[in-house]
């Protein structure tokens, strides 16, 4: 074939190579994890929504606890309205896999704190609470937003997390 008669396909075929869709769920997260760590948040959500959508909803899949997870960290680390949907996939997630542990929690709750999304981080700090109530990283993450309520004035997350055990210092 002449130069000529490759150029159509090479105009088709270069742009569906560079697509992700059809990439590895595996290797998506990689990237994933790789932006989440340079805190490009918004690549690293897509990331982690491309790869969730090549699982198509298979729990059973090796990479669906990881990309799930980078998402809500992903989501996290956003604005309100995100940290939201954080908080939301997260406590579904913690429902509906016996793989989560204290530190996930820690993680999320941690995430959603730093961002300056008390209350969201609240929601998932009693929810790890209430599934390990003995754990060293939820009280101390428990010290940690409580700070942080008080540092912001105090009010209803300040409350909530009295509720939850915080006496201050």
């Amino acid at each position: 074939m002449t130069m000529r008669k490759l150029l159509p396909f090479l105009f088709v075929l270069l742009p569906l190579a560079s697509c992700k869709g059809g990439e590895d769920p595996k290797v998506l997260t990689a990237h994933g994890r790789t932006e989440l760590a340079g805190g490009a948040y918004e690549t690293a959500e897509q990331n982690f929504r491309d790869a969730l959508a090549a699982i198509a909803g298979d729990k059973s899949d090796p990479n669906y606890l990881n990309a799930s997870m980078g998402l809500c960290e992903a989501l996290a680390n956003q604005g309100a309205e995100e940290a939201d949907e954080a908080r939301g996939k997260f406590l579904a997630l913690a429902k509906e896999s016996d793989k989560i542990t204290d530190r996930h929690f820690n993680t999320i709750g941690g995430m959603l704190g730093k961002s300056k999304n008390l209350a969201q981080a609240t929601e998932v700090l009693s929810a790890g609470l209430e599934q390990y109530p003995d754990s060293e990283h939820l009280k101390k993450l428990l010290g940690e937003l409580g700070k942080m309520a008080e540092a912001s004035g105090g009010g209803a997350a300040l409350d909530a997390l009295k509720g939850l055990g915080y006496v201050g210092d």
